[in-house]
């Protein structure tokens, strides 16, 4: 639903006799599509472009999968990007767990120490090329 009171395959909404707007199965399928795709961080430009690219019909479907390419490709980098920023903390909470286990938390990243009592993982290698 791109346009309020049109459904996906561009007809408009049916109505009741109150005046509410009634939605087909297809057209909350529709929906939960669309807002997945905003959700994941499709731009809205992308997702207008796709929902015409739908209303248009058959035969631009290729329009459509490159769109959908691009914004999957988007998605899978920031999967690994938060992949690191997950395996990071998890090593930081192990850090921290450990010297409370031990009893020895104090001075644990303590700036008034003058160098951190544990230094971070070394950065991974990225498998892209680098420029």
């Amino acid at each position: 639903m791109i346009l309020p009171g049109w459904s996906a395959n561009a007809r408009p909404v049916r109505r009741t006799a109150g005046g509410r707007r009634r939605y087909a199965a297809l057209d909350v399928q529709w929906l939960e599509i669309c807002i997945k795709l905003r959700e994941s961080g499709m731009p809205l430009a992308d997702l207008r472009h796709f929902a015409e690219l739908v209303r248009q019909g058959p035969g631009n479907e290729a329009d459509r999968l490159r769109l959908l390419d691009v914004h999957q490709q988007r998605v899978d980098e920031r999967i690994r990007a938060l992949e690191e920023c997950r395996s990071l903390i998890a090593w930081k909470a192990a850090v921290y767990a450990d010297h409370l286990a031990r009893g020895e938390a104090a001075g644990l990243w303590d700036p008034t120490a003058g160098s951190p009592a544990d230094p971070p993982p070394a950065p991974r290698q990225s498998s892209s090329p680098s420029s």
